[in-house]
């Protein structure tokens, strides 16, 4: 009985603990990438925040580690989706910051650049994902097809 408590426990606070990075997440993404015009210095200030919060990610942080990632690559990647068609608002993600915040399309992305695969058919599969038509957990059963 006393490790069921505890594993409900433990269910609640991730969930907790998820929903509030989840909700930090979002209020960044609206000051980096404002609906309306605001100061540049806030936007470069919760942009660095924002990495912040995804190197410091129990997911993020240990896949960056195994693939030599670093701050400067996440944003590298990050300044080449924005400039693509996931550079927009699908739903509540900006798609070009959320790909760097979440392990599924970050590791899509960085896996299927390592192998060589064309930008556009990156695009194409993070929109789809972004856009709820490749269910999340899926998309990198794509990069096996």
């Amino acid at each position: 009985m006393i490790f069921r408590r505890e594993n409900k426990f433990k269910t609640m606070f991730r969930f907790f603990k998820s929903a509030r990075r989840w909700s930090k997440l979002r209020k960044l993404q609206r000051i980096i990438v404002p609906l309306e015009a605001i100061a540049l210095e806030e936007s470069e200030r919760a942009f660095e925040e924002f990495l912040d919060l995804c190197e410091s990610d129990e997911h993020i942080a240990p896949f960056m580690q195994e693939h030599h990632l670093t701050r400067d690559d996440l944003k590298r990647i990050y300044h080449t989706l924005k400039e693509t068609s996931v550079g927009k608002w699908i739903d509540d993600h900006y798609a070009a910051l959320s790909t760097i915040a979440y392990l599924e399309p970050l590791s899509f992305f960085v896996t299927t650049e390592q192998n060589g695969v064309r930008l556009s058919e990156i695009i194409t599969n993070l929109l789809e994902y972004w856009e709820g038509e490749v269910p999340r957990g899926s998309l990198l059963e794509k990069m096996k097809k």
